[in-house]
């Protein structure tokens, strides 16, 4: 498979796992997980010496201020792939990707703290990978063109990965691309207005300071990171991978510019610290790593999580006013974050972890039974407190008593010792981006047929036999 086809794949599986719970990995006997008395809990801390937040990071996440109303919108046909909300005002921004005649379309939409619609951008064939702010209320998102002809408000950009810049009011500025030997994963921004863009290079592409070529066999990636300006001028690119294959989906940035990454590998992948070894090049099994790199990518930290070599994901990552790192994601078999191993007590259960910003081990936990459970996305405020969403099959218990059965969603915060607290709530639909705006206010997108239930709001959406739309919601816990 040429390199070009295996991004598309990796890109196309990645909306096609949108609501999905089943396991992912081989479906094998499930290891002792121990008594029932552990309530479908595992838990391994390590004492934490870095707890404590910054009064510029508070600040700024009080700035956009609780809502008085929650709101909710059934925002069109399609699958939430990406949420951002604003550092400055509270807007919120959404990324689609819905079914076309041939091809999923691209959509973005932009929501004032009211629930307002702002600005959108359609575009097909195409699709809608991540999607941030800077702290000027411009508009960044990433794309796949799926030919030549897709135009994301400038004309044709041709085939492969766009970033494209939109300002304040939704007018489109720039675009970066496109570049059909790689995928735009997640993007970031930097304090000084710099784009940091993370995923997968599959061949020999010119980011703009000279060719980057892939280390693997013919359609495997390696982890790429570029940097440009506000501007579009290039910074940086950079490349890490061997023999097999190797990703990353996840990006973040803490207070300093620092870089935090998390994703996959096969065969051997080194930032800085050594060679971590994963499984043989081509064996379709990956092993997880977090990387923390300056902001010149110059190395830091790396971690590999000592998985099993199948059935299980780092979905997403968030970082504390300190640079702390927290984890979240799905735990089909076998993973160690430091601590002593998780194991899944069946077809795969929650992962939650913390880690201090030298990647040291301080928390890690698994949450599940029998059935499948996951942890989708993510959001932590300055102080560290958390939410999370995710989906559930069967019993899942925080600590406070079962969820109930028949609501496939969840909505769940916990301190920052990662101790669950009592605002939970189950949700009718399927969420697939979570972040905390300003504390207690959180947004949500995701997908949804039917009416959508938060605890004790709800809106309607699309009638079940219509298929799927888009949902985006702002709450504040009473």
């Amino acid at each position: 498979m040429s390199g070009s086809k295996s991004a598309l794949v990796a890109l196309f599986a990645l909306l096609a796992g949108c609501g999905d719970v089943s396991n992912p990995g081989d479906d094998a006997s499930p290891p002792d997980t121990g008594s029932p008395d552990d309530a479908g809990v595992d838990v391994t801390v390590t004492p934490d010496a870095s707890d404590g937040a910054a009064q510029a990071e508070a600040e700024a996440e009080a700035e956009a201020g609780p809502t008085s109303q929650p709101w909710g919108r059934d925002i069109g046909a399609g699958y939430a792939i990406a949420l951002a909300g604003a550092p400055t005002n509270g807007d919120i921004a959404i990324g689609i990707t819905a079914s076309g005649s041939n091809w999923p379309f691209a959509n973005v939409q932009r929501f004032d703290s009211s629930g307002n619609l702002l600005s959108q951008t359609t575009a097909q064939p195409g699709a809608t990978l991540s999607v941030a702010f800077d702290f000027s209320g411009n508009l960044y998102a990433s794309f796949w063109a799926a030919t030549s002809g897709t135009d994301f408000g400038g004309g044709p950009t041709g085939q492969g990965a766009v970033l494209v810049k939109y300002d304040a009011n939704g007018a489109y500025q720039w675009h970066y691309g496109a570049f059909p030997l790689a995928a735009f994963q997640k993007i970031a921004v930097k304090s000084n207005g710099n784009i940091v863009i993370a995923g997968a290079n599959f061949g020999v592409e010119d980011y703009g300071g000279g060719n980057v070529t892939t280390n693997g066999y013919s359609g495997s990636g390696d982890v790429l990171l570029i940097e440009i300006t506000p501007a579009k001028a290039f910074v940086r690119a950079k490349t890490w991978g061997g023999a097999g294959d190797q990703n990353t989906s996840n990006l973040a940035l803490d207070s300093s510019d620092d870089i935090v990454i998390a994703g996959g590998f096969e065969g051997t992948l080194d930032f800085g610290g050594g060679v971590m070894t994963g499984p043989s090049p081509g064996s379709s099994a990956h092993n997880l790593f977090i990387a923390k790199l300056d902001p010149s990518t110059q190395y830091l930290h790396q971690l590999q999580l000592q998985s099993s070599t199948t059935g299980n994901s780092i979905q997403d990552i968030a970082l504390d006013a300190t640079g702390n790192v927290f984890v979240c994601g799905y735990l089909g078999d076998q993973v160690n974050l430091g601590g002593k191993n998780l194991l899944s007590a069946g077809s795969g259960d929650v992962l939650l972890g913390k880690l201090d910003p030298s990647l040291g081990h301080v928390w890690s936990k698994r949450f599940g039974d029998a059935q499948s459970q996951t942890c989708a996305a993510i959001g932590v405020d300055a102080q560290g407190g958390i939410v999370i969403a995710g989906q559930y099959q069967g019993g899942l218990n925080f600590g406070l008593g079962y969820l109930p059965s028949g609501m496939p969603t969840y909505v769940a915060r916990f301190d920052s010792s990662g101790t669950a607290l009592a605002d939970t709530y189950t949700v009718t639909g399927y969420i697939s981006g979570v972040r905390l705006l300003a504390t207690p206010d959180f947004a949500i997108a995701g997908t949804c047929s039917g009416s959508v239930q938060l605890g004790p709001f709800n809106f309607p959406c699309k009638a079940p036999n219509q298929g799927y739309e888009s949902f985006v919601a702002r709450f504040a816990p009473p």
